[in-house]
């Protein structure tokens, strides 16, 4: 289950798509709601569902929310034998439903509960806890990012046929800042939910207070470059924004900003220096127009005013660098290859470290 940061303009009800080879069905509910608590600066759903549903179990502890779209993917299986428990994983079982006090309850109070406990209770518990073991390893938490996978795949048919660009394709991050708190997987046994958990991947949408608060001494420092009359660091927006964009699964525009990331970078930092040696906007201008090509700029251009090219300065991080926009900027650019979280983050890192190299570089040339 899965709340959209947006409404579908579909009809409730359940829709068939062919995914991988096979048939999938996802229910679309436009008229959920959620009973909602806050719990540590974390927004937490209690329950989701229909509103008659919910208001019954209304009270001060909770705020009944109204959902955006929720889509659901439901899996089924049969199993001729349920998975066995150790008797650590009975305890801690227990353990886990014991009252909490100031602490945890101790292995040795769960032991002390059992003990007490009558065959007929000992035998119901168990079987319980097995019907849990053996639903969390048929259907694990790690199906979060197949259902996000097939999510995206219902909601770019949608897109397309409807000509709506309102809606988009999501992420786990960005599925975690709504109502179901990431992917909800919920566990049903002989028709009656026996466990219910969200899978949110990265927390800092769940939270309604600060994660951190930066020291005086930093805070006092972003005040100052506020007040100044220049712009932010443009190349580092777009690695920011680059990462940002990676997070929410937008691999194919990560990939574009960080590759423009770079090219800024070398263009900004030439254009500073032509300057320093004289040459007015016009010169500038055309000696950049004349090297339009990324490589030109960072080896003929660059030892011209740096006494180095880039590939001198940093080999290993050049080489890097001109792997990733071979291959991945390029393919992206001018196909709808769509590259992955992992290759893009290490795009992003590999730009990092060039420029790295490249500053430690440039302030040596100017203390010397």
């Amino acid at each position: 289950m899965i709340e959209l940061p947006y409404i579908l303009n579909l009809n409730d009800g359940g829709y068939e798509f062919s995914y991988s080879n096979k048939m999938i069905g996802v229910y679309v509910n436009n008229d959920y709601y959620a009973l909602t608590y806050i719990a540590n600066s974390f927004q937490l759903s209690a329950a989701i569902g229909k509103k008659e549903a919910l208001l019954p179990h209304l009270n001060e502890s909770y705020s009944l929310v109204k959902a955006r779209t929720i889509i659901s993917f439901t899996a089924r299986a049969e199993v001729e034998e349920l998975e066995n428990l150790t008797g650590d994983e009975l305890i801690d079982a227990l353990r886990r439903e014991m009252p909490k006090k100031e602490n945890h309850p101790t292995k040795e109070e769960a032991q002390e509960k059992y003990s007490l406990m009558s065959e007929e209770q000992k035998l119901s518990f168990e079987n319980k806890e097995r019907v849990l073991k053996t639903a969390r390893i048929l259907f694990p938490p790690s199906g979060a990012y197949e259902c996000i996978a097939m999510a995206n795949h219902f909601i770019r048919h949608y897109s397309v046929f409807f000509n709506d660009h309102f809606s988009e394709e999501i992420s786990l991050y960005q599925a975690a800042s709504g109502l179901t708190n990431g992917v909800m997987i919920e566990h049903f046994f002989g028709g009656s939910r026996i466990d219910a958990a969200p899978v949110v991947g990265l927390f800092p949408p769940l939270l309604r207070g600060p994660l951190y608060t930066h020291t005086e001494e930093q805070t006092n420092a972003f005040r100052s470059i506020l007040k100044r009359n220049s712009p932010s660091n443009e190349s580092s927006l777009l690695l920011i924004r680059a990462k940002n964009l990676n997070t929410k699964g937008a691999y194919r525009s990560a990939a574009l900003e960080a590759s423009a990331a770079i090219e800024n970078y070398i263009r900004l930092n030439l254009i500073k220096k032509m300057r320093e040696n004289g040459l007015n906007d016009e010169l500038i201008e055309e000696t950049l127009s004349k090297n339009h090509f990324f490589e030109d700029r960072c080896k003929k251009i660059f030892r011209q005013y740096f006494n180095h090219s880039v590939p001198e300065i940093a080999p290993l991080e050049w080489q890097n660098v001109k792997h990733d926009r071979d291959i991945i900027r390029h393919k992206t650019t001018h196909t709808s290859h769509e590259p992955t979280e992992r290759e893009v983050s290490q795009m992003t890192a590999n730009i990092e470290f060039l420029i790295e190299k490249l500053n430690a570089y440039m302030t040596g040339l100017n203390t010397k």
